[in-house]
């Protein structure tokens, strides 16, 4: 299966060269990866649980005395990173974008104990821009526990590849070179989106 065909057939990865999409971090593209949207498609779903796992978890040899820690970064990528832990049978945890103000006032929902005891800390992501939103999360979880392990991994389904320079390992399926790949070779879309994806993605790479 063609992934990046499937996406856009699907209407999971849309492309506007004329009017760009504006992300979070205030970036404007002509790429959008609506990834929610894909949990709902089964063979989308499997493809993505499979092809992670294989690529990050089954093909290493897992500590099983001390074993990774997931955890899901509020929201979209909440329902992939406990896909994912439940394939592989790992911990998980996920984060919330703000504390709760009421019961518990948990910032952090899990048994947080996995966190102080595994010797790496899997930092899950649908989507990475600029890798801010997975700093952000590392610094929230190393202040709200008070935890001085620096052993994080960022590990995500797509990865615009805009920095280079994440003081962390960050790895990822499917990245920018892949949606380039396929424009490229689209029939339908013609030779000067290439060139103007290509600008874009030297435009507001993070030097």
């Amino acid at each position: 299966m063609n992934i990046i065909e499937e996406l856009h057939n699907n209407n999971i990865i849309k492309f506007n060269f004329e009017n760009f999409y504006t992300f979070a971090s205030g970036i404007r593209s002509p790429i959008y990866l609506d990834l929610r949207k894909a949990c709902s498609y089964p063979h989308i779903r499997k493809y993505f649980i499979q092809e992670i796992s294989q690529k990050f978890f089954n093909l290493k040899e897992l500590d099983t005395t001390s074993p990774p820690t997931i955890v899901g970064t509020p929201y979209a990528a909440i329902s992939w990173g406990a896909m994912v832990a439940l394939t592989n049978y790992l911990p998980y945890l996920y984060l919330r974008k703000e504390a709760k103000n009421y019961g518990q006032k948990k910032l952090i929902e899990g048994e947080t104990s996995f966190l102080h005891e595994s010797k790496e800390i899997i930092i899950f992501e649908d989507v990475v821009t600029t890798g801010k939103s997975s700093l952000e999360t590392i610094d929230k979880i190393q202040k709200e526990l008070n935890l001085e392990n620096n052993n994080f991994r960022i590990i995500s389904l797509f990865n615009y590849q805009l920095n280079d320079k994440i003081p962390y390992p960050a790895d990822f399926l499917i990245g920018f070179e892949e949606i380039f790949q396929y424009i490229k070779n689209c029939s339908t879309m013609s030779q000067k989106y290439t060139q103007r994806l290509m600008e874009w993605n030297q435009t507001n790479k993070i030097i």
